[in-house]
């Protein structure tokens, strides 16, 4: 049974495949050659290598396989918008070059109200962060009552000192 063919080498770089391997493209259809019937109990009973579950499996990683080939570069392309910036650039360069500089307007607008949002971001956080009416209030209080019963324990210990070395 011929091995799957991997299209890199091991620095990445593209290889041929051998006469011995077979392409992700029709390896599910070589492979079905090698398939054997299968009794009661899982065993081959005619000619062949794999067993039906193991050909589906072997030929569902080789259309994965096949798949990652063929559209991983779209998907790579999609990732970093080389498509967007590729038909941009198609479209200012041969149909319409005041568009150019429309768009670049727009990425100026676009980087305004980031930093808009930002700073409305920044603001907010302050503001959340002092403390409110009530808060001020209630410390104001607290600190009113310390002082009163701070005052309230000074007075009642200096009264009764002098009562005490008039006593003496």
């Amino acid at each position: 049974m011929p091995p799957l063919c991997y299209p890199f080498d091991d620095q990445f770089r593209e290889r041929q495949c051998t006469n011995q391997e077979v392409s992700s493209a029709n390896a599910s259809m070589v492979w079905e050659n090698y398939v054997c019937e299968v009794s009661e109990s899982g065993i081959c009973t005619t000619v062949g290598r794999v067993t039906p579950e193991i050909y589906s499996q072997l030929a569902a990683a080789a259309n994965e396989s096949y798949a990652l080939e063929h559209y991983a570069p779209l998907l790579l392309s999609l990732q970093n918008c080389n498509f967007v910036r590729d038909a941009f650039t198609g479209i200012t360069t041969n149909y319409c070059p005041p568009l150019k500089h429309y768009l670049y307007i727009i990425n100026v607008g676009l980087g305004l109200i980031s930093v808009g949002v930002l700073l409305c971001l920044v603001l907010w956080i302050l503001y959340a962060n002092r403390p409110q009416r009530g808060e001020v209030f209630v410390m104001l209080s607290l600190k009113e009552k310390i002082k009163s019963r701070f005052n309230k324990n000074h007075q009642s210990t200096n009264l009764a000192v002098p009562n005490a070395g008039s006593e003496v």
